[in-house]
């Protein structure tokens, strides 16, 4: 037999796909079970968005792709095992796609105010040069902002801002903590960031949303440890916000915001209803009813937003994967012996 095809068929082979399916079923239950006990930020940053659980990923699209490589050239009684290897091999490609391109976050917004953006979970260090304008923005890892520990992780990042040439990220600090090194810095979440101009500057604390001002080189210069912001592409206006009451009772029964969506690149001004369980989609951002507070002047709404790119492509996958199931089930109980032999 050729090395390759050889090669193939143990990659692509039945014992391979069980080993890695214990593995999934192993790493998935002690996920949950993490998830339990240290929370679902924690989870994704030990399990889902690790490494290794990516390099395992991988080794089941190779075991899929291998499978369907083997079988070349493929016959017409092969068409169940070919959707149901497709399938799992689009599933992945769209959790690739998700991975990669999918935006979650939340817009807050009161009554009569428009929103343009959208906040999401991802921590970003904003460096701001005030006499110029110009503001720079580094993307930080959300998985140090964990456990019971001041986290060392540097990151030193080029940047051309002014006179600053580089700006070091020397430790990260989790919630509920506060450094034991360092006083000035408060619990956190904080940052310790340097600037680097001709000569290198101290090291600075930052706690979240709460700028800090300084001067480099001759530079004023704004600090900001904060959300990532994305923009909408459209604006989106509460008008009202309004809640149900169960009768006699104070307690809300529903809530609902009625807003008007802006979209000046399709020409469009529309006015629509987000309520629980009925979102508001546009623009391929999908609007969440989530919570509200109230205030003296008015509402806060409170609406999640999400946009995942690779969320038909996954059900694509399900569907593919479920078709070939069906058609390997029906054409066994039809013909068993000679589906067998297939």
């Amino acid at each position: 037999m050729h090395p390759i095809r050889s090669a193939l068929r143990v990659a692509g082979s039945l014992w391979f796909a069980a080993v890695l399916l214990v593995l999934l079923m192993v790493a998935m239950g002690s996920a949950t079970v993490f998830e339990q006990r240290h929370g679902s930020e924690r989870a994704l940053a030990e399990f889902y968005r690790a490494a290794w659980f990516r390099v395992l990923l991988v080794l089941v699209a190779v075991n899929a792709a291998a499978a369907l490589a083997a079988c070349w050239p493929f016959h017409r009684r092969q068409i169940g095992f070919l959707l149901t290897h497709g399938g799992i091999l689009v599933v992945l490609a769209g959790t690739l796609a998700t991975r990669h391109f999918a935006v979650q976050g939340q817009v807050v917004i009161a009554e009569g105010e428009t929103a343009e953006a959208l906040v999401t979970a991802d921590p970003v260090l904003a460096i701001e040069d005030v006499s110029r304008g110009r503001t720079a923005r580094i993307m930080l890892d959300p998985g140090v902002f964990t456990g019971f520990r001041a986290v060392v992780s540097p990151v030193s990042v080029p940047l051309e801002l002014g006179p600053i040439r580089r700006v070091e990220v020397l430790r990260y600090l989790p919630a509920r903590v506060g450094p034991q090194a360092d006083a000035r810095a408060a619990a956190g979440p904080a940052v310790e960031v340097r600037l680097i101009a001709d000569a290198e500057s101290p090291g600075v604390w930052l706690r979240k949303h709460e700028p800090r001002r300084l001067e480099v080189a001759g530079a004023q210069l704004e600090l900001r440890f904060e959300n990532r912001t994305v923009p909408l592409g459209f604006e989106l206006e509460l008008r009202q916000f309004r809640i149900g009451y169960y009768p006699g009772r104070t307690r809300p029964r529903s809530f609902e915001s009625h807003v008007t969506v802006r979209d000046r690149g399709a020409d469009l001004v529309a006015d629509r209803v987000i309520r629980m369980n009925h979102p508001l989609s546009h623009g391929g951002y999908t609007f969440y009813q989530s919570s509200y507070r109230e205030t003296p002047t008015g509402n806060v709404n409170f609406l999640s937003v999400s946009r995942d790119p690779g969320q038909p492509i996954v059900f694509a996958g399900y569907l593919l994967t479920i078709l070939g199931l069906l058609w390997v089930l029906v054409l066994r109980m039809r013909d068993p012996a000679r589906a067998a032999r297939h």
